[in-house]
Parts: structure tokens; sequence; C-alpha cells
């Protein structure tokens, strides 16, 4: 802009020695040809708050067999939230010392296989302990609502999750033997939940004693890694968090079925008889908000930002009369306009991906985005230099459509391919800059 500005002071110089005996022209024209270029603003806005745990999962106070936190496996990956939903599915004494069958009763010491030689004695599991369902108290299409309302409606039905790992620990006697068949399904909020749709069997395996570990904790966040601790079983719960049309008002449950309870070598019988047969099991689901990309995706920059911090103070300090005046203004160089480039840099994003995100500019308003290159991430506070920042060159028909137009009304989105995969970093913010160049190449009318 400045050479413009040099060739209008330079003019009303000339004017300016244009005495009485001059004829002052009806007309003026600048001939330009040179590069401008000028910053359209830094894009930034926190989303933390809004995409907290509590937001995301809901508030699971009050439910004393549910837990959830936030969660950062091993500290290894910040461009993945991961939460954790901790759920103890059964912590009871299943069998009362004085319901203990008569040949575990009339034995003493360690079972070994009793005076007939068996290898195993079934063991009667008290009646209560058999079956039961337990809500979770959370609805996985929640997440997605929320991500909606903070990044754009466009994810709406086009991402689903991309893998959800559950882990089962089991506190049980040694030299006891069990089987557990575990089910999920939808079902209401209510102490006793009524199935709203169909079940899915988990897991039906026999369990042994792998107790869950104790959680190492940074702050209110676990850091323990789940992969590394001796688990019953790792089973995946994907699909069924994928499940559509899930009615709002539901929760996800599981349910146990607990049977084939038997006492085998090396059970502690003196302890049984003293103490009756307890077992807890429970279910930990790591939520890694990492997701598959069903059809493209497109979010709006300005909606996660709330606009750029210039265009939001030259909108407070602007009334119709300038903003008319300065659009006239500007109108007079889109004829003379030959190339038209953006720079940007990009420090954070509310989205990760290594592969299959660009940054497309609507330079016109009209909806029609050109796209550039796979997204590159800049670490902030480092010293910039031309070559971090991302170039986009935009093309002669849409320059012509620009000229059409007669204005510029730059809109911006953030673009994910079909099939590809993202996910939702740790810090979940949107950091910024956008620079528009053009050269221009024609005369301008400025009088």
């Amino acid at each position: 802009m400045k050479k413009i500005a040099k060739a209008i002071i330079s003019m009303g110089v000339v004017m300016a020695f244009a005495g009485c005996s001059w004829q002052i022209p009806q007309t003026v024209a600048v001939k330009t040809e040179a590069d401008y270029s000028f910053s359209l603003g830094n894009f930034t806005n926190d989303l933390d708050e809004s995409m907290d745990k509590d937001s995301m999962l809901g508030n699971s106070d009050g439910v004393a067999n549910v837990a959830k936190y936030d969660y950062f496996p091993g500290k290894i990956d910040k461009n993945t939230q991961h939460y954790l939903l901790d759920l103890t599915v059964l912590d009871a004494t299943v069998v009362d010392k004085k319901n203990l069958p008569a040949a575990i009763k009339s034995a003493s010491g360690v079972y070994s296989g009793g005076a007939s030689g068996k290898e195993v004695i079934d063991v009667t599991v008290d009646s209560e302990y058999t079956h039961k369902t337990v809500g979770l108290d959370f609805n996985p299409s929640t997440i997605l609502v929320d991500m909606a309302s903070s990044m754009g409606n466009d994810l709406e039905g086009k991402i689903k999750f991309a893998t959800v790992p559950m882990y089962l620990y089991c506190v049980m006697p040694e030299g006891l033997d069990a089987n557990v068949e575990l089910k999920m399904f939808y079902g209401t909020k209510a102490d006793t939940p009524v199935p709203l749709t169909s079940t899915e069997e988990i897991f039906n395996s026999s369990i042994e004693n792998k107790p869950k570990p104790a959680f190492q904790m940074e702050d209110n966040t676990v850091i323990t890694n789940f992969d590394n601790t001796s688990y019953v079983n790792k089973v995946f719960v994907t699909d069924y968090l994928n499940i559509q049309n899930i009615p709002e008002e539901s929760q996800l449950c599981i349910s146990y079925k607990l049977s084939d309870v038997k006492a085998k070598r090396g059970f502690d019988v003196g302890a049984a008889n003293s103490n009756g047969i307890a077992i807890r099991i429970y279910a930990v689901i790591d939520l890694p908000l990492y997701f598959t990309v069903l059809e493209d995706v497109a979010m709006d920059v300005n909606k996660m930002s709330g606009g750029s911090e210039e265009a939001a103070e030259a909108t407070e300090n602007s009334n119709d009369a300038v903003t008319e005046t300065k659009e006239n203004e500007f109108s007079k160089y889109l004829n003379v306009m030959d190339a038209v480039s953006f720079k940007y840099i990009i420090y954070n994003l509310p989205l990760y991906s290594s592969a299959g995100m660009s940054l497309g500019i609507d330079l016109v308003g009209d909806g029609n985005y050109e796209r550039g290159t796979e997204i590159k991430f800049v670490e902030k506070g480092k010293n910039i230099t031309e070559d971090d920042k991302s170039v986009m060159e935009l093309k002669q028909t849409t320059i012509q459509r620009m000229k059409a137009a007669s204005q510029i009304n730059p809109n911006f989105k953030i673009f994910i391919n079909k099939d590809s995969r993202f996910s939702i970093p740790r810090e979940k913010k949107i950091d910024m800059n956008i620079e528009i160049g053009f050269t221009t190449n024609g005369t301008v009318q400025v009088k």
C-alpha cells in the first residue's frame, strides 16, 4: 500500500504546482505495477473450557460406580485428548461364609482336590450377584454435539470414533475360577436401566485375579498407561459407541452375568470360611477423541475463532458511510490486480491430523473455496522466517470473479478429507495468522 500512497502523494505535489494559469485536469490516473501485502489478522480462540471433561462426558458426581477423568496415557501424545471412564461392574462378597458349600466347609487349609479326587468344586453364588446392569451415566453422542457447537455443525454425522479400548480387571481369591459375560447397550437413566437398543456381547470368558492398578495422577489427570498393566483382557467397544440415532436422554450401560464359579487347587479354604468369597470386576474405558472421517468435512475458521482481532477492531470502529467509502476506494485497485496470494502461519488448531487437512480460502464470499497444501504447524515463539509461511496462489478465474464482484470478502475453512483421521488435541486452541498479497499491473483512476 505504501507505493500506492506515494503515487497519490506525488500526484498531489503535481497539482500543488498548478497555478492559476495552469488548467487542472478533470481526471487523473496513476500507472501502478508493484507488489503489495497486508495482514488479515490473527485468528485466536481458546476452546478448552467449552470442550472440557464435564462438557464432553457430563458430570458424574453422585454416581457411585462411575468415575470420569482427564486422561493423558504415559504423557506421550499431546495431539490426542483422552478421557477415562472407570466403571465398577461388581464389588461384593458374592458368597457369604454361611453359604459356602459343605464340601469346602469340611475341608481345612488349602484345597487340593478333596477326598473324592475332584479337581474343582462348584461354588454357589448368592443370586443377587449372578447378574446386574450398571449405567455409565454417559452418552457418547454428547461428545459430537459439543464438538459441533464449538467448531461448527459440519461435523454432525460425518465422523465416527476410530478406536475405543476397554480394559478389564478382576480381584478374586487365588484358586478361584469363574466366567463372566459382559454385554453393552443403551438404556434409560434409572437405577435399573430399561434397554433402548439391542444388547451386544463384548466379553464372555473366564476371569482370574488381575487387580486394577492404582492410578498414577498428575494434578487431576490420570497418566497411567493401561497398555503396560496386567489386565484380564483388552476389548474394543468402538463399533458400539458409533451406533447412530441414540436417544438423547439415554446412557451407555454394561450388564454382567457371573457363572461357573469353582474352587480349584490352591484355593484358601480357611480364608473363605472366615470371610466368604469376594469378587470385584472393573471396566476401564479409554476414550480418545480420535475420529475417522466418513465424508469431507469443512469447519469455519471464523466460527471457531470469533473472527480475527483486526477484523473485530475494524468493525467496532466503523460506520456504514466510512465502510462504504473504504470499499469504493479499494475497488479502484481490484481491476489492476494481476495476481493474488495468501500467506499463513498456523500455530494451533482445535484439531490435529498428520495428513489430509488443508486450509480453504473463499476470496469473494460466494462459497467457492480454493484449498492449499496440507497444513503444517509452526512452533509458537520461534523466530518466524518466510519458509515457515504456507503460500497459496489463487487461480485467475478466482481473481476474475473478485473483479466482477468488485469486492474482497475472504472466508476461511479447515478441510479434512474423507477416510482420513483426526484428533482433538489436549490444547484446544486456534491460533493462526493470515496475510494477503497482490501484484498490480494497470492504470488506476484516482480523480
